[in-house]
Formats: structure tokens, sequence, C-alpha cells
């Protein structure tokens, strides 16, 4: 700590002493010890304690002043409290070395000259920069304690802290830091509001209190509401405040603290004006709501006596009376009371939609089905989207003595509003419930014929056509509803589980088809399959792999395998497919790759493996052939270095390739290597004993070798296999035969 890091290196703008001869000027004498003391008498103490350097005296002297200051007096006397409390930092930073202290002492006059400063006052040059000056200390104070102002959770801690400890001003400095920083923290203006009603600033309470609940919006609480209401009127905001707390009771009917506040509200109206008809009327409201039955039919009374003697009162009010006094009579269970206050009211206003309602409730209540029934049908003559109307209705129909009836009172319901989808909806749900599944479709359809976005229609539209087991129908109209309602987890996993149904009824068509040899259909079907992305699998893909491949579309094919492999790569039978297909395509070195794959996986059927182990000896045979054509063309043009060479690579592709030995054989005897050319005639005949010139060129090598014996019996084999033929060779062959 240091003191270029302090760094208050200026006067405060518009000082203490300034402003204390300011005020001083043509100010009352001070009063006498035995009076009450008062805002004058503490603000002169104040400014004799500054006057001689007594900084806390002075502080002490000006929090008792601040709350009976009025008017004028009040920006003056907080903003020079806040001078004082900034001097005193000052002195704890730089004298006391205590920051912790100095960073109070600058939140305190922080407070005063920011977040409490009186609402709809201007501050004047003075006390605007004396703010600023205020604001750059509490930055030298968070600095000298290393604190990052940019922390946030640093500021809620030491909030938090500070309001459990007392210190409610400095608890809002650092509420007020967080919210700079968070400004969608609806806890912290929650904490605001509260702190701001315990320093008894209602107009500041009351503007966080908003905030929080403008931020929640329809989440907004009973509890917070009523805390808004609170701080509104004690702002003096009385209207807004019955607002917020009829806003809290429609959220929670049973908040007490809500119905006492009211209670309060409208008995202190009463008592500054008793013949207010809307004070008895809104007084015996909330008596009602708190049961207490004899003072709400009291304050009714009341109401409808003074209203009937004053001309002003409008006649819509003295319905609203009736009614509610029809309301009370209601719930005290005196039904035919409430009968004669609905019916007060219907006589005067035939089309009044509640008098209709709760009178149609009560005849609910009291068992009278089909007068009920008539109510309610002439309340939706009124009111046609009244959702409650028509619940109440269902039920009432429901309870029909027959199922006949009930079906007929849901047929003539849904007739008497043919362009409500949401009638046709419900009727469609009730003939559901009945397992009567046609009839549900068909206003189900209604209902979207005439609203086609009705989310809950195309939900229940598709569970009816899956009862019916017509999956495919259902999943269409799922799909529809979960697009029209993407946040519905019910209708997402009864999507999820039929479009699994579809695909695997496809599925189990693809593969019945591709038994009865149908591919076409099979193709189709696994393509319908493949539309949902749940029924996907390297099985599936196979299958459909097969399937193109029987109709000879091998690339189409090829790319299904390799799909499937890229899913199941150990799976030998998906390699085998695979190794197929490129074997159709005369791709043998493919071909070749995906065999051996083929072999060496462990999960590969003994069908496929001997099939593989045939294809591959096969693809070995034809690639030696195609070397043989090589070495044919190598032997003839005299070039018997290469003919050996590729006699070996035809070899190790097909090691018992008699042709191969033979080409060897002429090649070494070319050479005169008797004794390799026998070895290789030999090997000829070893692979293939009726090959019948590799006997002529034996007989001849071992002819030339002097081995009479052996050469005879080769050329004696060769006559034979001649089968009766008379060329030179024969001719030959015989002589030399003969000879031997």
């Amino acid at each position: 700590m240091t003191g270029q890091k302090f760094g208050f290196n200026r006067k405060l703008q518009g000082g203490v002493a300034a402003l204390v001869l300011a005020m001083m000027v043509g100010a009352a004498p001070l009063p006498a010890m035995a009076q009450m003391p008062d805002y004058a008498y503490y603000y002169h103490q104040a400014n004799a304690y500054f006057g001689k350097g007594e900084l806390t005296k002075a502080i002490e002297m000006y929090e008792k002043a601040l709350p009976l200051a009025e008017g004028e007096s009040l920006p003056v006397a907080q903003n020079n409290l806040a001078a004082i409390y900034m001097r005193r930092g000052n002195y704890m930073l730089s004298d006391q070395k205590q920051p912790g202290n100095a960073l109070s002492d600058y939140r305190r006059a922080y407070y005063l000259l920011e977040y409490a400063w009186p609402e709809g006052m201007d501050r004047s040059t003075q006390q605007e920069a004396n703010r600023k000056i205020a604001r750059e200390n509490m930055q030298i104070g968070y600095s000298n304690l290393n604190i990052n102002t940019q922390d946030k959770n640093w500021h809620l801690e030491a909030a938090r802290r500070l309001r459990a400890e007392g210190k409610f001003q400095e608890a809002v400095v650092e509420y007020a830091r967080v919210h700079e920083l968070d400004t969608g923290n609806t806890d912290v203006l929650k904490a605001l509001g509260d702190l701001f009603n315990v320093l008894n600033r209602p107009e500041k309470s009351k503007k966080y209190y908003g905030m929080a609940s403008e931020n929640l919006g329809p989440r907004a609480d009973d509890e917070l509401l009523v805390r808004l209401a609170n701080s509104q009127n004690k702002a003096g905001e009385v209207d807004n405040a019955v607002a917020s707390l009829n806003k809290a009771l429609e959220l929670n009917p049973n908040n007490h603290d809500a119905l006492k506040q009211l209670e309060d509200i409208w008995v202190r109206d009463l008592r500054f004006n008793p013949n207010s008809v809307l004070g008895h009327a809104n007084l015996a409201s909330v008596y009602q709501k708190k049961k207490m039955y004899v003072e709400a039919l009291r304050e009714y009374n009341a109401a409808e006596h003074l209203a009937s003697r004053d001309p002003k009162v409008t006649l819509d009010v003295k319905k609203l009376i009736r009614l509610n006094m029809g309301t009370l009579y209601q719930e005290q269970g005196n039904h035919e009371m409430a009968i004669k206050a609905y019916d007060t009211v219907l006589q005067i206003d035939p089309g009044h939609k509640l008098a209709t309602y709760y009178k149609a409730t009560l005849l609910r209540d009291t068992g009278r089905v089909n007068e009920a029934i008539a109510q309610y049908n002439r309340l939706l003559s009124l009111d046609p989207d009244s959702e409650d109307a028509h619940g109440d209705l269902l039920k009432l129909i429901q309870r029909q003595p027959s199922q006949a009836q009930v079906i007929a009172g849901l047929k003539d319901y849904a007739g008497r509003y043919p362009s409500n989808a949401l009638v046709q909806s419900k009727v469609g749900e009730e003939f559901h419930a009945l397992k009567m599944y046609d009839e549900a479709i068909s206003y189900y359809l209604k209902a979207l014929a005439v609203k086609p976005d009705m989310a809950a229609a195309h939900a229940n539209l598709g569970a009816a056509y899956a009862a019916k087991d017509s999956p495919m129908q259902a999943l269409e109209h799922f799909r529809k509803a979960q697009a029209l309602d993407p946040n519905n987890e019910t209708v997402k996993k009864l999507s999820e589980e039929t479009e699994l149904a579809v695909g695997g009824e496809a599925y189990r068509k693809a593969v019945e088809l591709q038994q009865q040899g149908d591919n076409e259909g099979a193709v189709r079907q696994y393509e319908e399959a493949l539309k949902i992305a749940a029924n996907d699998s390297p099985e599936l893909r196979a299958s459909y792999g097969v399937a193109l491949q029987s109709l000879n579309r091998i690339p189409e094919a090829i790319a299904q395998y390799q799909k499937a492999i890229a899913a199941a790569p150990d799976n030998g039978d998906f390699q085998y497919y695979l190794a197929t297909a490129y074997h159709q395509q005369n791709k043998l070195g493919d071909a070749e790759l995906a065999y051996q794959k083929a072999l060496r996986s462990a999960s590969i059927s003994d069908e496929a493996r001997g099939q593989s182990e045939e294809a591959v000896k096969s693809i070995h045979e034809a690639q030696a052939s195609e070397v043989l054509t090589q070495v044919v063309t190598a032997y003839e043009a005299k070039n018997h270095v290469q003919a050996l060479s590729l006699v070996d690579k035809a070899l190790k592709l097909d090691p018992g390739n008699a042709m191969a030995y033979y080409y060897q054989a002429l090649v070494y005897t070319d050479q005169n290597k008797v004794q390799q050319s026998i070895d290789s005639y030999n090997r000829v005949i070893q692979n293939d004993p009726s090959f019948k010139d590799a006997y002529f060129g034996l007989g001849v090598a071992l002819d030339k070798k002097q081995d009479k014996s052996a050469a005879k019996s080769a050329f004696q084999k060769f006559l034979e296999l001649s089968n009766g033929q008379d060329d030179d060779f024969v001719k030959y062959a015989r002589e030399r035969a003969n000879a031997l």
C-alpha cells in the first residue's frame, strides 16, 4: 500500500465546509436542549464536530439528521455525509493503514451518492463530482486489498457476508456490483429489494422488486409480488399494490400476506372514506377469500346499500356486487340465495357471462345435470371459446346414465360447434377413451380441418391410428405434433417408438420378399425402413446390399456393404458380401483383399468361410492364368530368364499349376539342363497325370540321360494318352519305345 496507490489527490468538489457555510446563512438558532432535536440541531452539531476534525462524531450526527431531512435538505445532507465518509476513509487508508475500514467508508459514501440518491432529484455540479470521486475511491479501496472488481463471485460473497453482519448499505453496493456484472440474476435483484426495504427506501425497493418481476415474467412467484406490493404501498402507489396483490393471489389463493395487505389497504381506505362502495366491496372480497363469510356478507350488504343511494355508481358495479354475493352464498352452500343472486344479474343483463357460468356450476354441483347442460350451452352461445365451460360440459355429458346417452350427448355437443376445433378434438378424446377409434379419428380430423396446427389433435390422432395398427399414419401425425410442439417429451417418445415399429415392419417385409425372390420389392421396403434413422443398422444395410446385388446394381450394393462394415468392422460375413460384389465386377485385387479380411474374422459363418476360401483359390488361378500368358510370350521370344521369373510368379499364385511347371521344363530343356527339366516334367505329371505332352518331354529328357527303362515307360504313357493319334511326335515316341 503506497501513497500513489491511494491517489485521493484532489480536493473534494463542493467540500463540506463550503456547503455548511451556504446552509448556515439565515439559519434558525439552535433549539433548546429540552426541545425535541430536529434536523437543524443534528445538522449544526455535525458541522461543529467536522470543524473540530472529529469525523466519527460528525458522521453520527449526520446519520441522525438524515432521516429528518426533507426537500432540498435531503441531497445536501447525503452529499455532506458521503464527503465525511470519504474523508475518514482517506484517513484510515493513508494514516491508519487499515484498507478494510477504508473500503467500508468508501462503500457507504458511494451508497449515499449513487444508490440511495432521492428518486427524481438531480445532482448539482458539486454533488455529481463527488459521486465520481466516490466511485474512484471505491476502485482504490478494492485495489489496496487486491480485489478483482470483475470477480462476480467475490462481490456476491462479500454482499452476503455484509448483509448477515447488518451492514446493509455496504451490502447494497456489493449486490449492485454483481448486478452490473450479471443483469439477469433475479436473486440479486430480490436481495437489493429486501435491503432497501430494511433501509426504509420504498421507492428503491419497489424499483428492484419490479426489475426482478420483469426478469421472471410469467414465472414470477407470489411471494415476490407480495414484496413488490408492500413497497408500492409504502411508496403511495396503492392501485399498483392492489394489482400486484391480486396477481399474487391468482398464483396462490392461500397467500396470507397478500390477503392481509389487501385487508389493511381497504380497511384504511374505509377509515378515510366510510361511504366508499368499492372499498366495502373489495374488503368483502378479501373476507370471502379468507372464508370470513359473516364479515364478507356484511361488507357486500354495505356496498349494495351505499350503491343504491349513490346515483354515480354504475350498473356494472352493482351487478358485480350482486354476482360476488352469489358466489359467497354458493360457497356457504346456500344454493337458493345464490340462484336468486345470479338470476337478479341475468334479469338485468341476460348476456352476462360470469353470472351464466356461476349459475351453471351451481346447477352442476347440485346434481341438476340437464339444467346445467342447458346453462352451459347458453354460456357457450355467448362465449364459444370458454375452455372452462367446454370442460365442465364434457364432464356432465360423461355423467349420463348409459353409454348410449353419453355417445348421443357427445355427437350433439360436437354438432353444435362444428367450427370449434377444440370441441371436435375433445369429443375425439372422449371416443378415444371409449376405444371407439374410428369415431375418435373422425373428430380429430374435423378438428384439424378447422385448425391444422393443433399439436394435441395431431398427437391424439397418431395415438388412435397406432391403436388401429396403422403405424405409418400414426407416424405421420406424431411427426407433425412434434414439429408443432418440439418440447413435448411424451410426443417425442411416441414418435420414436412408432418410427421403430414402422421401420421394423418395413425390414420384416423386405426380408420376406427377399426370401421369396422379389428383390425389387425387397429394395423398396429396405428404402422405406431406412427413411427412419432409428432403424438404421449394419444388418439392414448388408441385407439391402444383397438385394441390390441380386438386381445387378453392384456399385449401390458395394456402397451399402461399406456402410455396414463401417458400423461393424469385425463382421466377416459383411466382408464376404463386399468381396463377392468386387468379384462380380472382376476387380480381383479388391475382391481378394475383402475375402482375406473375411477369413481373418472370428465372426464369419461357416458357409461364408468355405465360399471365401474357394473364391480366393479361384482368383489365384485366374491370376496365374494371366501370368502364364506372359510366360508363353517370353518363352516364344526365347527370353528364358523372364519366362522362368514369370513361372515363379504363377506358381506363387497357384502352387499346383501343371502348365507353369511344363513351361519351366521347356525352358530347362532349351538350356540343356536335363535333370532340372526331368524334375519339372515330373511336377507337371504329379499335378496333372493326364498331361500327355509332359510324358513326351520327360521321355526325351530321360532318353538323353541314358535312363532307357524310365524313358521307355514315359514314351509308352505318352502313346497310351495319344489315343491312336499318328503325328510326328507319336511316330518318334513309338520308334524310341521299340528301340529302347
